[in-house]
């Protein structure tokens, strides 16, 4: 187990092959949407779509695993609008939104949508009514945080110092050799309220101090922001 197979399982853009025979990734269950037919996957990817199912009934739809539709219609105008000038303020139409939107089960729904069989660590994705595209699942808010989690079982013990995921995901491997971590949170209202980067008031920023030492693991959001003029 390592993080480019765990990668290529939770992937939605791409397909992956290894040793010459593709394997059924976050994709192929995508594309097979509506279709009846369970897509047999790795453990890991059946353990966290099970996982983000659970999350998403129990946040009451607050996380939603099946929120693709919505994620790609954005990722494709911050794509478009990063290349070309003449996009320039260019956002999804309301139409555009609302269709997206239909294709989101609820909390209430989604145990009905996506389904699987244990006995074949199988998933499938049933046709959601009313949808005017397809239900898609994206592991965005939840595939990083797993993967370090996955990991550190192979090294925690065996070195000193911890596993990051790009920092927001950290996992310990061995006790700290300090007595707090500091996550910085940002109200990005105000963000240009700054002097040489720095803010001028209280209102730009706040801090959350993780008040822990030992062996522990955190994941949260990074600080950077994905967006175009």
């Amino acid at each position: 187990l390592n993080f480019q197979m765990l990668h290529a399982a939770f992937d939605t853009h791409y397909r992956y092959s290894i040793r010459g025979e593709e394997i059924s990734n976050l994709k192929t269950v995508n594309e097979h949407y509506g279709d009846g037919e369970y897509i047999s996957v790795s453990r890991e990817l059946y353990e966290i779509l099970n996982m983000a199912v659970d999350l998403t009934v129990l946040s009451e739809g607050k996380f939603n695993v099946a929120v693709g539709s919505l994620s790609e219609l954005w990722d494709d105008y911050i794509e478009r609008g990063q290349e070309k000038e003449d996009l320039i303020y260019a956002v999804p139409s309301k139409e555009e939104i609302e269709d997206a939107l239909s294709a989101v089960p609820s909390y209430k729904e989604i145990g009905n949508i996506v389904q699987f069989d244990e006995a074949t660590s199988s998933v499938r994705i049933r046709q959601l009514e009313g949808a005017r595209e397809p239900v898609q699942l994206t592991l965005g808010a939840i595939g990083k945080g797993y993967a370090v989690r996955a990991m550190e079982a192979q090294f925690r013990g065996k070195m000193t110092g911890y596993l990051s995921g790009g920092e927001s995901s950290v996992s310990m491997l061995s006790d700290a050799p300090f007595s707090e971590w500091t996550l910085a949170l940002s109200n990005p209202v105000y963000r240009r309220n700054t002097v040489a980067g720095l803010p001028r008031d209280h209102l730009n920023s706040m801090e959350l101090r993780l008040r822990k030492n030992g062996v522990f693991s955190f994941s949260t959001s990074g600080n950077y922001e994905r967006f175009y003029y």
